[in-house]
């Protein structure tokens, strides 16, 4: 906004500038188009600082915002290989549940009638431990899915800020 209407401003300074000198040359009036020329003063300050904003203001502009985007997709990235670890650990508890459900249950069939009554009540235990288990690898599953998704979008606002300059163009590939 600021520089829109430093332009604004910069533009309108140099046509009245321009339209003041103009008539005073036609005219002849050499000491009037040299006091104009005082008046060329700001614009010729606000097409300096233009050229600045748009020629070396904008570089850390650019790198400024090309580091947020960079950070954005490292925490991405990074939340998404933390979830990635949390699924694997789900799945390692679930499977080690499911094992010593197995292993339970085996033992309590194998002992048939004579079975204690802490078989029972460890088979339930266990399967109880297996169910929230289960839920939290669904959790897990469900944050991972969200994460890389979150990275995917990460990295297109990226490319789409600062589009690799070596890739072919859309208007190229048609």
């Amino acid at each position: 906004m600021l520089i829109a209407l430093l332009l604004c401003a910069s533009l309108g300074l140099t046509v009245l500038y321009a339209a003041a000198l103009t008539s005073d040359v036609i005219v002849h009036h050499w000491t009037d188009a040299l006091e104009a020329s005082q008046d060329a003063v700001p614009a010729v300050i606000g097409w300096a600082a233009l050229i600045y904003v748009f020629f070396k203001g904008g570089t850390p502009a650019a790198e400024q915002m090309l580091s947020v985007d960079n950070v954005a997709v490292q925490r991405a990235e990074k939340q998404a290989e933390e979830d990635r670890g949390a699924v694997e650990h789900a799945e390692k508890s679930v499977r080690r549940l499911t094992e010593r459900l197995a292993s339970a249950v085996a033992r309590r069939d194998a002992a048939g009638a004579d079975a204690r009554p802490g078989l029972d009540q460890e088979v339930t235990e266990i399967e109880s431990h297996l169910e929230e288990a289960r839920r939290s690898l669904e959790s897990s599953r469900d944050a991972a899915a969200k994460s890389q998704a979150s990275q995917a979008e990460a990295e297109a606002k990226m490319a789409h800020d600062f589009p690799d300059p070596r890739a072919p163009q859309e208007s190229e590939a048609g």
